[in-house]
């Protein structure tokens, strides 16, 4: 039973973890529209502009893995009682659990990334 609430509980948080690092890429993006435009004005491809969004989506999930997994690591022993097949410490666990999360910025950042490279540079520059 604990476990099932647990993963319920987790699936929730991983769920707001994904729409809220798409949220904040796809405000990023919004507001960078202009500077997007400028930048394929000058030739940059739409590569680029994805490239850039993938990598903020990443970047933010980096740091929140970098603050989570020793806070992780913390919580571990006291709730060992409630794990079934892991030790405290399972490094192949925290892995898996980092990967996830890098994946979830890039997954969270395809649409916003998607929107940056269809910006069409006379009408970002024409916005204002």
């Amino acid at each position: 039973m604990s476990a099932t609430v647990a993963g319920a509980v987790s699936g929730m948080a991983v769920l707001l973890a994904l729409i809220g690092v798409h949220g904040a890429l796809a405000y990023s993006v919004a507001r960078r529209t202009r500077e997007i435009g400028v930048r394929m004005a000058l030739w940059a491809s739409p590569a680029v502009a994805v490239r850039a969004v993938i990598r903020e989506g990443v970047l933010v999930c980096a740091l929140g893995v970098a603050i989570g997994l020793p806070l992780a690591a913390l919580s571990a022993r006291p709730l060992r009682t409630l794990m079934f097949g892991i030790t405290a410490g399972d490094p192949v666990t925290f892995g898996a659990a980092a990967f996830a999360f890098l994946l979830l910025g890039v997954i969270a950042g395809i649409l916003p990334a998607r929107r940056a490279a269809t910006v069409d540079p006379v009408i970002a520059l024409r916005a204002d």
